[in-house]
């Protein structure tokens, strides 16, 4: 997953309301990079805010690979 710049942008943004999710779905990603992971991360950040806590109902291998190298797969509990 390599994060679009559009969406990246949506997500950043200054003064944006970033949108809260509960699920997310890797399963079928073949490739994270770190802005990937960024983007992930700020996803749960605004989940959190909105008291929601993301699930990851699915992970690649090289998601859950990525998540473990940069020290971030307890943000994401797993069913």
């Amino acid at each position: 997953m390599d994060a679009h710049p559009g969406v990246a942008t949506r997500f950043t943004a200054h003064g944006r309301e970033r949108p809260a999710v509960d699920a997310i779905d890797a399963g079928t990603v073949t490739f994270i990079s770190s802005s990937g992971l960024a983007l992930l991360l700020l996803v749960a950040e605004a989940s959190v805010a909105a008291r929601r806590r993301p699930v990851l109902r699915e992970a690649s291998s090289q998601v859950e690979h990525a998540l473990e190298l940069a020290g971030i797969g307890s943000v994401f509990p797993r069913p």
